[in-house]
């Protein structure tokens, strides 16, 4: 099934879930693509039960590009979502990051669809930036170059110092969700994301909270100033037709 999707079969499935901002009035549409693989019988499989698998037989590259390729042929076909769009965020693997072709490949697709290059975003693992951040900063200031935006996931995952993030061209944060799920009866982890949030407004990003389950943990990101939120308490991810339903 990985081959189909990589091939561009309708096996590739795509999802979205809305990230809503929680302390302005922001009008428009921010969401995160989420990539499934649905069998003949309609049976859905999540990235968490094939991506490994794409990784192991070195196909995760061309996986991601028919992901890319798939969402802007999406938004070309329904261009009248164009006005509303602030932001279309795709993740991307630590072989697409390390790979020097990818910024070329997502400046074809957008010259070829005509989409508008910055409500693009291309989300990266802190794990991988950390591992690699020359080619982390190189990618990200390669993707600003055609336009595009980037963004550090899960930040606050691993147990490293944040300098890293004052150091890398990329316009959001989007803060561990564990983090975010359990700092509401943990001191220390409020404190983690307080200076996550801190860093991020004097180094000029913004910063999206992921895991976002109920209004508690609503209320304690609004309270620490953190731009945006995302996960089940703001919206379930939804097909990404619902969107023009």
């Amino acid at each position: 099934m990985i081959q189909k999707a990589v091939r561009g079969g309708d096996c590739l499935q795509l999802s979205y879930q809305h990230i809503r901002p929680v302390n302005s009035a922001v009008w428009g549409d921010y969401f995160e693509v989420l990539a499934r693989i649905q069998d003949a019988e309609g049976n859905i499989t999540m990235p968490s039960q094939f991506i490994h698998i794409a990784q192991r037989f070195d196909i995760i590259r061309e996986f991601d590009q028919a992901v890319i390729y798939k969402v802007m042929q999406w938004l070309a076909q329904h261009n009248e979502l164009e006005h509303r769009r602030k932001l279309c965020s795709i993740n991307i693997s630590v072989e697409s990051m390390l790979d020097a072709s990818l910024p070329k490949f997502i400046k074809r697709q957008l010259d070829q669809f005509g989409i508008e290059a910055e409500t693009l975003c291309f989300e990266l693992n802190e794990k991988y930036v950390v591992e690699h951040l020359d080619k982390a900063k190189e990618f990200a200031i390669k993707i600003s170059g055609i336009g595009c935006k980037t963004a550090i996931d899960n930040v606050g995952q691993t147990e490293i110092g944040y300098q890293y993030l004052a150091k890398i061209p990329v316009s959001y944060i989007k803060i561990d969700g564990d983090l975010i799920k359990s700092m509401h009866d943990d001191p220390i982890k409020q404190v983690i994301v307080e200076s996550i949030q801190k860093l991020a407004n004097l180094t000029g990003k913004q910063t999206i909270a992921g895991n976002v389950e109920d209004q508690s943990a609503l209320g304690d990101i609004r309270r620490m100033g953190i731009h945006f939120g995302q996960g089940y308490g703001i919206e379930k991810p939804k097909p990404i037709d619902d969107m023009v339903a």
